[in-house]
């Protein structure tokens, strides 16, 4: 079982991508995270698959980003992103490992619910959901995700 993440890149204002070097400006683009979970590896998988975590084998195939991170460390991104499509992989796959991020984010959950964990708002027209935490030193910025996900099985 494999989770493979693509990555789009969109304007954020597609009345203005006629502007030269509207898209080259960073501030001017976001990016589309899909995921697909799949039994079988295709070519357009391995051709586009920005970052794939091998569940049975509990490793890293490609990480595009940050080779830094190890297969918990991806697995524990993904998951806190989107339980509902990796609960019943790590059930049958990673069930230690499934037990850790649920008591993680249980924690945080109660943090929120107490008033001291991250605040985050959804915006109705975009489903862009945006967070940030007041309670943690030095950090002014939100954090972005965008819930584009679509899961598929081979």
């Amino acid at each position: 079982m494999f989770l493979v993440a693509t990555y789009v890149m969109k304007p954020r204002n597609p009345n203005r991508t006629k502007e030269p070097g509207y898209m080259k400006n960073p501030d001017n683009v976001q990016w589309d995270e899909q995921l697909y979970v799949v039994k079988k590896l295709n070519r357009k998988d391995e051709t586009y698959g920005k970052i794939i975590i091998d569940f049975t084998k509990k490793r890293v195939i490609r990480n595009g980003f940050n080779s830094n991170l190890d297969y918990r460390e991806l697995t524990k991104y993904f998951y806190t992103n989107y339980p509902k499509y990796l609960t019943p992989v790590l059930e049958g796959l990673d069930p230690e490992l499934l037990n850790e991020l649920t008591s993680v984010s249980q924690n945080v959950q109660a943090a929120q619910e107490a008033g001291s964990g991250p605040e985050c708002t959804t915006s109705s027209q975009s489903n862009d959901t945006q967070c940030s935490n007041p309670s943690a030193e030095g950090n002014d910025r939100g954090v972005e995700s965008n819930d584009s996900t679509t899961e598929t099985t081979n």
